[in-house]
């Protein structure tokens, strides 16, 4: 989802004025996300629909934290895909989208 413009500081990725910035994004984004979920709902396809809202921030979290690895293996294992058969080559190394020691992070499943 790409959010318009709502005040002068722009997007999310504000600087200043944070709580004046993301309260007037999360009120640009609150109805939309909830005519989605309500419409997926509505129309029987929640229960097999993923959907997902992230962030690249957490970098000083205090608990629960969570590897950027650990939450693509979690989505991907949601998709019923094995995270750890999903490699590429590039300079004659092997590499795994999740890393080598990623996991699914059951916890954060409902």
């Amino acid at each position: 989802m790409t959010l318009p413009r709502v005040q002068q500081d722009g997007r999310w990725d504000a600087h200043g004025n944070l709580v004046d910035n993301h309260t007037q994004h999360a009120l640009t984004v609150d109805q939309p996300i909830g005519a989605l979920l309500g419409d997926l709902k509505e129309r029987g396809l929640l229960e097999s629909t993923l959907v997902v809202f992230a962030t690249e921030f957490g970098y000083k979290a205090i608990e629960n934290k969570l590897l950027i690895h650990n939450f693509h293996a979690t989505i991907l294992h949601l998709l019923g895909i094995e995270h750890t058969e999903l490699a590429y080559r590039h300079g004659g190394r092997d590499y795994r989208l999740t890393d080598v020691h990623r996991r699914v992070v059951n916890d954060m499943l409902a």
